[in-house]
């Protein structure tokens, strides 16, 4: 729920399409690190644990793509193993961390900050599971994904302003120099995937609004790259099955008017609307979308799931729902909504200095989702309890506004699971957090790796890991 003088600045631009337009792209926002299979980088690691078995307890360089079964259900329940802070102090930040498992099944997080320009910080697990080492990167990283190769390279994708994209390496002597993706580009967290020999594919977008897909080839550090022959605004969702077939999920105009809708494509199928928004402005939630690719009976491709957060239609709330394309068609599931009943809200302007204003009212942000190769998918967000006082602040009569007095909000993580097309399970994690952004990536014993910009009230955010698992 977008409201005003709720004292929190969003850091993604609201897009209008109630002129008819599709919206500029050059001030957008990137968001998240969900690369690998599914939507989460695996690292190239992991055993398969066997569907319908608990998942094995030692994860060893070189094994497959986790097929084993996610946590989520009432047998089996999201368990709650590392909550930890990295060294960063609040800050500004464009959106979300990166996070990515290594083959040994540790984690690795990118993240930034965007005070006196945009820099950036890779943290990765000392020896012998110890504190998160973390290094400033030498090169300008306002947003961008992580993924980790087989060998425990780690690549990060660096969207470093000026539509300026590049890839850099990080091996045993630091960062390489890097490989820019040729022309002016917006690349996304989100948009980072890696196949199972190696590939990397990245969701892009062009200057012009063009939708990219382009494959880097770790070996060679080179890039092919070619527009889908569409349009698109804000950030570009990309997962790919293990062989390497990709999906992407981006925003775009519905042609002839109606709003905004999420549109799914891959190369040589023409786009597909997944799901409307059922609205003209395209809010900071709805731009977190992410896409897992579970396996499919139907198909070898893969059913893509979409997690997204949209308008309730005909309502004055959003509600967070999971999008599954199944035979052709899409079928759209919801799992939860903010509360429409007993809502304040301060949308008012004030009269006079000193005037109060109590709030009540629900926010959902999406974090991530993730899917196993033996089927299962497991969808993740943040539903806050925004529960405060605003004071009136004027400045001479004619112009006053909200200012926050007390904030006793509270936010919890919940998760959906998935299984053939079906939600099948929902719980929450013991975690009390209230977010700016997310993302979750899936190793390959089962667990689920978390990233966060915890958000503080007016001071910005910290970055947070969490360690889900059965």
């Amino acid at each position: 729920m977008a409201v005003s003088g709720a004292g929190c600045a969003e850091t993604i631009r609201e897009y209008d399409t109630g002129s008819g337009g599709s919206g500029s792209s050059s001030s957008s926002s990137g968001a998240g690190g969900v690369g690998g299979v599914g939507g989460g980088d695996v690292g190239g690691a992991g055993g398969s644990g066997g569907v319908g078995g608990a998942p094995p307890l030692e994860c060893m360089p070189g094994q497959p793509f986790y097929a084993g079964p996610l946590c989520g259900d009432p047998s089996m329940p999201c368990k709650l193993f590392n909550d930890e802070m990295l060294q960063s102090p609040p800050s500004f930040r464009n959106d979300a961390p990166a996070v990515a498992a290594d083959p040994n099944c540790e984690p690795q997080i990118m993240y930034s900050t965007a005070e006196g320009g945009f820099k950036g910080f890779y943290a990765k697990r000392g020896p012998g599971n110890a504190q998160f080492v973390e290094e400033q990167t030498p090169f300008p990283f306002a947003f961008g994904g992580l993924a980790v190769g087989s060998d425990g390279a780690a690549f990060a994708l660096a969207y470093g302003g000026a539509f300026n994209v590049t890839m850099y390496r990080y091996g045993e002597g630091g960062w390489d120099a890097g490989s820019p993706l040729p022309g002016e580009n917006l690349a996304y967290p989100r948009g980072l995937a890696r196949s199972e020999n190696g590939t990397l594919h990245v969701g892009a977008r062009a200057k012009d609004d063009t939708v990219l897909y382009a494959l880097f080839d770790p070996v060679a550090s080179s890039w092919s790259a070619a527009p889908l022959g569409t349009s698109g605004t804000a950030q570009v969702a990309l997962a790919v099955t293990p062989a390497g077939t990709p999906h992407l999920a981006y925003w775009d105009s519905i042609p002839g008017g109606g709003g905004w809708a999420l549109f799914w494509a891959t190369p040589g199928f023409a786009p597909e609307i997944a799901a409307p928004l059922n609205g003209n402005t395209l809010e900071s939630a709805s731009q977190l979308h992410s896409i897992a690719v579970a396996p499919d009976a139907s198909s070898q491709d893969g059913a893509p799931h979409i997690l997204m957060v949209r308008n309730v239609a005909g309502g004055n709330t959003q509600e967070i729902v999971v999008v599954l394309r199944n035979g052709g068609s899409w079928l759209i599931t919801a799992i939860d909504q903010e509360k429409v009943a007993n809502v304040k809200l301060c949308n008012f302007i004030p009269m006079n200095t000193g005037e109060l204003c109590d709030f009540d009212y629900e926010e959902i942000f999406p974090i991530g989702i993730v899917a196993s190769q033996g089927g299962e998918v497991l969808a993740l967000y943040n539903k806050v309890n925004r529960i405060g006082t605003m004071v009136a602040n004027c400045n001479d009569p004619m112009f006053c506004y909200w200012m926050p007095q007390s904030d006793s909000s509270t936010g919890q993580i919940n998760v959906a699971k998935f299984k053939d097309g079906a939600l099948t399970a929902q719980g929450s994690v013991a975690v009390s957090t209230i977010i700016q952004s997310g993302a979750a990536a899936l190793d390959t014993i089962g667990r689920v790796h978390i990233a966060l910009y915890d958000r503080l009230p007016n001071q910005g955010s910290t970055v947070r890991y969490l360690l889900l698992g059965p």
